[in-house]
């Protein structure tokens, strides 16, 4: 095992579980098997990537009823630092995939020089990417009755209804506010706010998941961690 790879910690997705375990065993012979985390549901990899710390998901295309370019998604936007490498048996696919920003494609059955070379560029990617403690803030808002303090902490996400626009917290409190939904995201800059569509702006904390619309292929929402709504993602936000 290389020492350089020592820093990698993985997830490798895969809903054939014969094939899930020939790529874990194949990462295992660079990579620490300690450090490799897998599963054959998509709906856990958020969670893994969260409970484990990992930097790095190796993700089957063909998933069955969704597929590797809709976990892609949902970890570029959930948790950025971490870098997707497609892994399948279908090279015709590299081409779509290429949209979705993979650090690399690995074809099976895996040729070990190929995973290694791959495995290495991994570990040399982590340098590139700072993550930086996001502070909290009391920020001044302008409501109908004047200014009010909200803590930055304390949003769950901001939503344009109508004409409204309506700051969701923590604690239900719901804050209609003068401001636009586009002046609230210059005055959330630098706090970690994503505006996944022209109606919405949420903090990246408070993203639970990124979900493919059932039946409507390439549509695609986000739940959050402190809320049940349903929060549309546009089409722009990940291709």
């Amino acid at each position: 095992m290389s020492s350089n790879l020592k820093k990698l910690k993985i997830l490798v997705l895969d809903d054939d579980w014969d094939s899930l375990m020939a790529t874990v065993s194949e990462i295992g012979i660079y990579v620490d098997k300690g450090n490799i985390v897998y599963t054959q549901d998509p709906g856990e990899v958020i969670s893994l990537i969260e409970s484990d710390n990992v930097n790095t998901a190796f993700l089957d295309i063909d998933l069955g009823d969704t597929n590797g370019f809709d976990a892609a998604t949902s970890i570029h936007i959930t948790h950025p630092e971490v870098n997707c490498i497609f892994c399948t048996g279908h090279p015709e696919y590299a081409l779509d995939g290429y949209d979705y920003n993979p650090l690399d494609f690995v074809v099976k059955p895996v040729n070990l020089l190929k995973l290694e070379r791959v495995l290495k560029k991994a570990e040399a990617a982590l340098s590139t990417w700072e993550v930086k403690p996001v502070p909290s803030e009391k920020i001044a808002i302008l409501t109908g009755g004047g200014f009010q303090l909200v803590d930055t902490d304390d949003v769950v996400y901001v939503e344009k209804i109508l004409r409204k626009v309506i700051i969701h917290t923590k604690n239900n409190v719901d804050i209609s506010t003068k401001y636009s939904i586009g002046q609230l995201e210059k005055i959330f800059e630098g706090y970690d706010f994503f505006r996944p569509h022209q109606s919405f702006l949420v903090p990246l904390r408070e993203i639970r998941n990124v979900h493919a619309e059932e039946g409507i292929r390439g549509s695609f929402y986000i739940t959050l961690k402190n809320s049940k709504a349903k929060v549309n993602l546009s089409r722009n936000n990940y291709k």
